[in-house]
């Protein structure tokens, strides 16, 4: 049977600040609950060595705190990252995606857009058009039911985006931002993109129209 995997992001070295320590650790706690009702076996706690003054990585400071609350799951660190994109990057040599179950990567739904588009360009290699042409579909899915922009980003932070087996799974409690900035976040990857193509400008257009409810 093909086991589920989940590909874990850090904020940060766990203990370090002093005042995230609780919010940090209310994140992981989520998280090995997601984990628990998902049957997943591994984890890919990521990335690494942030802080020159401390000897320990990002990966292994989440991996020191979910461990014993995951007996039986295997965790593995990826301690080579130092930003997102490197996070998902590097995550890819750890899976199997042929083999694998369902693969997870859970974050803060503020990152879970741009991660969704680092997973379909590192791990499924789609060229920058099919990218957004993914986004795209999926305003438009929302648009078409007449749902507003607030309630759209409520949707994606519960519901994530999937691709083939792997799904973003976003944290709305992470961040106290609300649901707006994750709509804000896409929209404003997408416009500056538009910028350098034009049929996906034309396609654009052409969903913002549907989100208005404007004919023609």
């Amino acid at each position: 049977m093909a086991k589920n995997c989940a590909v874990l992001l850090s904020y940060g070295i766990l203990g370090l600040d002093k005042k995230c320590v609780r919010q940090y650790q209310g994140y992981l706690n989520r998280f090995v609950k997601f984990s628990k009702a998902h049957n997943i076996s591994e984890v890919i706690a990521c990335s690494g060595y942030t802080n020159p003054k401390v000897h320990t990585s990002e990966a292994a400071s989440m991996a020191a705190y979910i461990e014993p609350r995951l007996p039986g799951v295997r965790i593995r660190k990826e301690e080579r990252s130092l930003s997102t994109p490197e996070n998902i990057s590097f995550a890819r040599r750890y899976l199997d995606l042929d083999s694998a179950g369902r693969v997870y990567v859970y974050c803060d739904h503020i990152r879970a857009n741009k991660v969704m588009w680092f997973v379909l360009h590192y791990w499924f290699g789609l060229r920058r058009r099919q990218i957004m042409s993914y986004f795209s579909d999926t305003f438009e899915r929302y648009f078409q039911r007449a749902v507003s922009s607030e309630d759209m980003a409520k949707e994606l932070d519960k519901k994530g985006y999937s691709y083939m087996k792997v799904s973003v799974v976003p944290d709305a409690k992470f961040h106290d931002e609300t649901a707006l900035a994750t709509h804000q976040q896409i929209s404003s990857t997408l416009e500056i993109l538009d910028l350098y193509d034009k049929r996906m400008k034309k396609r654009e257009k052409e969903i913002i129209r549907i989100r208005f409810g404007l004919k023609g």
